[in-house]
């Protein structure tokens, strides 16, 4: 009895371990992503903010001011406005920003998240044939005079992932969706 019980329960954990299938992208997902990077019009919804564990956000993730659900090396940012858009030649971003200024010529307390506007310098996006999925990269200065280099990947399931590197701040990674850009916005 107890023998057939835990083959039962094996059975069970092994189709639980099971069911985190993949997405699967079809021919259409990846028909509309490369038609959203050939216009250059996305949207990409930032979820989740990946900085870099130094002794100061552990230092804040101890004293409990991270929101539910996060820890110190990914905070969950849904709550917040936070993306990075592509219109045309131009992008906008406003993100939270979780981490150490290394470096700060001006100080807007109004703006302590990253923001930008305008149109990017170097801006470079290329499928990649090996991994199935869109890099890309760009560098822009914001009103203020801090500079960005950003890079990312879009893939066909429509997740993203970038990576903002500052003149001023450490390094912080973004984790979300891609999505159409409404014309309105």
């Amino acid at each position: 009895m107890k023998t057939t019980l835990l083959k039962y329960v094996l059975i069970g954990f092994a189709l639980v371990a099971c069911g985190g299938q993949k997405q699967i992208v079809t021919a259409e997902d990846r028909a509309k992503l490369k038609e959203m990077v050939n216009s250059k019009s996305f949207y990409l919804d930032a979820r989740w903010a990946n900085p870099l564990a130094t002794q100061s956000i552990n230092a804040i993730a101890s004293a409990g001011l991270l929101p539910p659900g996060s820890n110190p090396n990914r905070i969950d940012i849904i709550a917040t406005a936070s993306y990075l858009k592509m219109r045309n030649d131009s992008v906008f971003a406003i993100l939270p920003y979780y981490g150490e200024r290394q470096f700060a010529n001006t100080y807007n307390a109004q703006q302590a998240g990253i923001q930008f506007e305008g149109i990017p310098e170097d801006f470079e996006i290329a499928y990649n044939e090996k991994k199935k999925h869109y890099d890309f990269r760009f560098d822009i200065v914001n009103g203020d005079g801090e500079g960005f280099n950003i890079s990312g990947t879009l893939f066909p399931n429509f997740k993203t992932n970038f990576f903002i590197n500052s003149t001023e701040r450490m390094t912080i990674g973004y984790w979300g969706n891609v999505e159409e850009l409404k014309k309105e916005e």
